[in-house]
Formats: C-alpha cells, structure tokens, sequence
C-alpha cells in the first residue's frame, strides 16, 4: 500500500509566566494515496520530509501558538502502522523562533527514535535551517 503520512500539530498549553516550555499534540496518521513507484520516498525519508515541513510550519504558527500540519511525499508500507499520538515538549518560550522550531522537531525525531517507530535515513544534508538529528531511527 502507499501512505502518506500526515502530521497535525496542536498547541497544548504552556505555564504561565515569562518562561518555561511550550507543550504540543502531535497526531500521526497514515492516508492512502496513489503514486508512481519512482516517486515513493523510503518509510524513514517520508518521516524526515514531513518533519522538515513541520520545522518550516512552526516558524509560520506564531512561535508554536496555534495549530499547524504537514504532510509527507508518498511512501510504500505493506501494512499501515498505527495512527499515533505524541506530547511533545519544546525549548523556553521565550527562546527564538529558530530555536523553538528545532527544538520542537527535535523532540519529536528523539520520541520516534525511543519507541524504535522508523529505520533510520541515509546521511545526507538537511535543507532546513537548522540540522535535525535523524540518526538511530529503527523499525
């Protein structure tokens, strides 16, 4: 089947006071789509081409103060995996958007990691701002 895998992110909450971290939703869920075989990403690669859309996203939602999504190129799984929802924790509020976003996606590849959701990607150059980790993704 080909999937592509969809992330809606959704500002939770965050302390009250001048500082202190910002807390998201992260739903995953896998839709079904047609695609030509020579443009299907590896399973990992479409994680890392919807992660860095998120990345782009959380710059343009206000500092992580409203709700965003992204959505991956197709990818090719012979069983879907389970939707999956995810509490992600960012850097400070007050720290810089760059630094927000990275944090924010960095969190959430180090979450994906834990629970083994994703082999991991080939090396090679991140095009976002700032360089995300994606190394120790397994199955």
């Amino acid at each position: 089947m080909i999937y592509r895998i969809e992330m809606k992110v959704l500002y939770g909450f965050t302390y009250r006071g001048l500082s202190g971290p910002i807390v998201h939703e992260v739903q995953i869920k896998y839709i079904p789509c047609e695609a030509h075989p020579d443009e299907l990403l590896s399973f990992s690669g479409a994680f890392e081409d919807v992660i860095n859309q998120l990345q782009v996203a959380y710059g343009n939602s206000r500092g992580g103060f409203e709700n965003f999504e992204a959505t991956s190129g197709p990818t090719a799984k012979l069983v879907a995996p389970k939707d999956l929802t995810l509490s992600v924790v960012t850097a400070d509020k007050t720290a810089s958007e760059p630094v927000k976003a990275h944090s924010f996606c960095q969190e959430l590849i180090n979450q994906l990691k834990d629970i083994h959701f994703i082999e991991p990607p080939p090396k090679r150059p991140a095009p976002a701002p700032l360089p995300l980790d994606f190394t120790g993704f397994t199955k």
